[in-house]
């Protein structure tokens, strides 16, 4: 450790101290140290459960310009409060952290907002506000804070990974936010494209919300790390079947959540058709034999999966079968997990014909199975033939003591195993002291093979060390080389300096050209947008009166139509007049004919005065007759008047053919003397 991380490792260890305010102890110093070392490997600053307050945080902005290839800040499990997130935030900005975790402090919703811009305006892609495991108290963050925190989330869709474990279900008034928070969460999972870890195990869900949750989970196949363990789901069957929509899964943890023997058939349905799972985790649920079973009959075949967890699943020995062809036939599985079930000897046997020729299995947990000794014994005969196994846990079994030795014995000749776990049995400590020391020897082999490759890497080293005098001569003259090319390269640099001069002077001249040219171009914009604005004013008040000119023809047009009908109708009327006239007119003239014979005959008679004392005079031909049309002769209406409305003047004519009339109607007969009476 060179001077400048070790100062700096001490300046952010005297902070922590201040916060805590406890005396510093040597032990406690080296832990601080290792915790540190082990995070720079992984590029980052773990701060983890050191209870750390804002001392601390004042610290780290110094440390991390001095170490700028720091990406992640682990503050998980320290005591930060809502103003302390504040400096968090400042960091954030100033430094290049990819990562944040800030998981199991005492923030509340008085941070919301400071959360809200380390999402938004920071480089953070990675955010934990969650608690890992519950020996931490979580953040006091209600489902109300949670509400704003994803909507922010969603709105940027720029984190890759996001954990608010254990957040959503802590105790807090039901309002309405609180009730559709699984709405909000689907949401979350449905829009967000570019999240890929998600962690909403112990939030409170139960089984009326995996109708909301199975909208975003069915539509999503950008996720890759699922976490809903500890949620309430029971038979879960409808969000099993939603996430096995996702084919581009690699990690699910639904540990706890009330899976059926049902919901562990999809999944197995699932591995059947190609699901490319890589973690599978479904301890805790009420699945049984023939569930699991089932499900270790399909992965005997799998090429994806290397971690399995089914603990505490209500099974017995009656999987054996199934998993002794799982250990056998698949090739790819790692880790295993099948604690507190209640195996019994029958999987130690399994164990014991399996592990010797296993060569892929590196963790298996047989806590709590209900093994004794001659399983113990079974179990260690088959670890001396393996060199694969790391680690193996038999604690809480029904081994007695004395078979320790024998266990003890029979190890010894294994050189791989690097842990084991055989705590809560009735065995001797001195046993264990030995458990311990195989461990140890073992762990200690590994470190050595690296030191020996240490040393084969010190001896080339060395090799090439004793040809460095004939590489330092052509070092020298590589180095007079270069000095001549930076001599070229400095006089190009002076050249280069002054045609960039040059080059500045004109780009001024042009810029000056080209703001006078976009000053007229603005001018000449103006003016088009003016005359344009006119032109349209024009237009518009042109369309205008033509639409009033129009209106007006409209209406004189109707007029016109109006009058042309009157003109049609008085046409006809004159018409039929002048009709009535011209046989009016001729009656007449027939009339005076008449008359006129008449008064001719008269005539003739009044000359003969023998003959006129006896001539009866003839009666008037229209005397008799009823009065009729013709009778009363109209003078035609002259059109003028029709046009007026003005009442017709009477006929001349009729009037004076009307008192001729009356006259010979008054006149007396002359009656003809008979010519015998005469003589």
């Amino acid at each position: 450790m060179n001077e400048i991380l070790e100062k700096g490792i001490s300046d952010l260890y005297a902070a922590k101290q201040s916060d805590v305010g406890s005396k510093t102890t040597n032990d406690d110093y080296i832990k601080f140290v290792n915790q540190i070392q082990r995070g720079f490997k992984n590029f980052t600053l773990d701060l983890s459960k050191l209870q750390g307050g804002l001392t601390l945080l004042s610290r780290i902005p110094k440390f991390l310009r001095t170490f700028k290839h720091l990406t992640t800040l682990n503050l998980y499990g320290n005591l930060i409060h809502d103003e302390g997130l504040t400096r968090v935030f400042i960091i954030c900005m100033n430094a290049p952290i990819r990562h944040l975790d800030v998981g199991a402090n005492d923030l509340s919703d008085g941070s919301i907002l400071v959360i809200s811009d380390i999402i938004s305006k920071s480089n953070v892609t990675s955010l934990q506000l969650g608690v890992k495991d519950q020996s931490n108290s979580q953040n006091w963050i209600t489902r109300d804070g949670l509400y704003t925190i994803l909507e922010v989330v969603k709105r940027t869709d720029k984190l890759n990974c996001f954990g608010i474990a254990g957040i959503a279900g802590i105790k807090q008034k039901k309002t309405q936010k609180f009730k559709d928070f699984p709405k909000y969460v689907s949401q979350l999972i449905l829009y967000c494209k570019n999240l890929i870890t998600l962690d909403i195990s112990n939030s409170g869900f139960y089984p009326a919300d995996q109708y909301e949750l199975c909208k975003g989970l069915r539509e999503n196949k950008t996720l890759r790390n699922l976490n809903i363990s500890g949620n309430q789901f029971q038979p879960a069957e409808s969000i099993t079947q939603a996430i096995c929509q996702n084919d581009g899964l690699y990690s699910l943890k639904m540990s706890s959540c009330g899976l059926s023997e049902a919901a562990c058939d999809i999944l197995s349905s699932a591995f059947s058709s190609k699901w490319r799972l890589i973690l599978l985790d479904i301890s805790g649920n009420p699945i049984g034999s023939r569930g699991i079973s089932f499900l270790l009959a399909i992965l005997a075949k799998n090429q994806y999966l290397k971690e399995l967890n089914i603990s505490n699943t209500n099974c017995d020995d009656s999987v054996a079968p199934k998993l002794e062809s799982l250990l056998v036939e698949n090739q790819i599985l790692e880790e295993i997990d099948l604690s507190k079930n209640s195996f019994g000897n029958s999987v130690a046997q399994v164990l014991g014909r399996t592990l010797s020729d296993n060569s892929v299995l590196k963790k298996l947990n047989l806590a709590t199975t209900r093994m004794n000794d001659n399983s113990l014994i079974q179990i260690a005969q088959a670890l001396t033939s393996n060199s694969e196994l790391r680690s193996i846990n038999l604690a809480d079994n029904f081994f007695t003591k004395g078979v320790e030795y024998d266990f003890l014995e029979l190890i010894q000749d294994n050189w791989s195993l690097h842990y084991i776990d055989v705590s809560a049995n009735q065995i001797d400590c001195f046993a264990l002291e030995g458990l311990n020391k195989i461990c140890y020897r073992n762990r200690n082999l590994k470190n050595e093979t690296k030191i020996h490759d240490l040393r084969k890497d010190y001896i080339r080293l060395s090799i090439q060390t004793a040809k460095i005098p004939a590489r330092q001569t052509k070092l020298d003259s590589i180095k007079s080389e270069s000095q001549q090319m930076k001599d070229e390269l400095e006089n190009l640099t002076e050249k280069l300096e002054s045609l960039k001069s040059n080059s500045k002077s004109r780009l001024q001249d042009l810029a000056k050209a080209i703001e006078e040219v976009e000053k007229m171009s603005e001018q000449q914009i103006e003016s088009i947008e003016s005359t344009d604005k006119a032109e349209e004013e024009l237009e518009a008040k042109h369309k205008k009166e033509c639409d009033i000119l129009q209106t007006d023809i409209n209406a004189q047009k109707e007029k016109f139509e109006a009058a042309d009908k009157v003109a049609n109708s008085n046409e006809e009327k004159i018409a039929k007049i002048k009709q009535d006239n011209e046989t009016e007119v001729n009656a007449l003239e027939e009339e005076y004919l008449k008359v006129e014979e008449m008064i001719n005959e008269i005539k003739e008679a009044m000359n003969n005065k023998d003959e006129f004392q006896y001539y009866e005079i003839p009666e008037f031909p229209y005397d008799k007759k009823p009065t009729t049309y013709l009778d009363i002769p109209v003078q035609p209406t002259p059109p003028d008047q029709i046009m007026s409305g003005k009442p017709p003047e009477k006929s001349n004519r009729s009037s004076k053919s009307s008192r001729r009339s009356q006259k010979s109607v008054n006149s007396p007969k002359i009656i003809k003397p008979d010519k015998g009476l005469n003589k």
